[in-house]
């Protein structure tokens, strides 16, 4: 022992030593790394629960989104259907708008056509009367006057040369 203490060790000192460290190992053993390890499991343990809860909101989250992107889908192909169906509506109210306006159209136009002609025999019934008159007074004041026969003649002639260049 004595070999110990010429290094400079003391047994008494190194047992010391020992004991304390043998102390102190036992009691943060005891109440330290129980302690702990206790809350190092409980963290463990919530962190398994958080991510299993995690997975399972996941899952949950997409079946979610699938249901929605399948209602989706089935909302935008009713509305596609619908929207074609009111094209097709429309269409066949502007068509039978369009006939209906077609046929409005032609009836007018006939009418109007039919008031062109009965105007048109008025106005010439009316100017032939007013020939008439007009002739009847001519003959009348020519045969009443006594026109000489060469101003009848010329009066004639140029009036049927006048229509003749004007047919021209």
């Amino acid at each position: 022992m004595n070999a110990l203490g010429n290094i400079g060790i003391d047994l008494t000192s190194l047992v010391l030593y020992i004991v304390n460290f043998g102390i102190i190992v036992f009691f943060v053993g005891k109440y330290l790394t129980g302690p702990l390890v206790e809350m190092l499991e409980k963290r463990r343990t919530q962190i398994q629960t958080n991510i299993t809860e995690a997975e399972t909101l996941k899952n949950e989250m997409s079946k979610q989104k699938m249901l929605i992107d399948s209602e989706k889908e089935a909302s935008e192909k009713r509305l596609s259907e619908l929207e074609s169906n009111l094209k097709n509506q429309n269409m066949k109210q502007v068509s039978e708008l369009l006939k209906q306006a077609e046929e409005k159209s032609s009836e007018i136009i006939s009418k109007a056509n039919e008031l062109a002609e009965k105007k048109k025999t008025e106005i010439m019934s009316d100017a032939q009367k007013d020939i008439k008159q007009t002739v009847k007074k001519m003959v009348t004041y020519i045969v009443s006057n006594k026109i000489p026969d060469d101003v009848i003649s010329e009066s004639v002639n140029e009036a049927w040369g006048k229509s003749l260049r004007n047919k021209k």
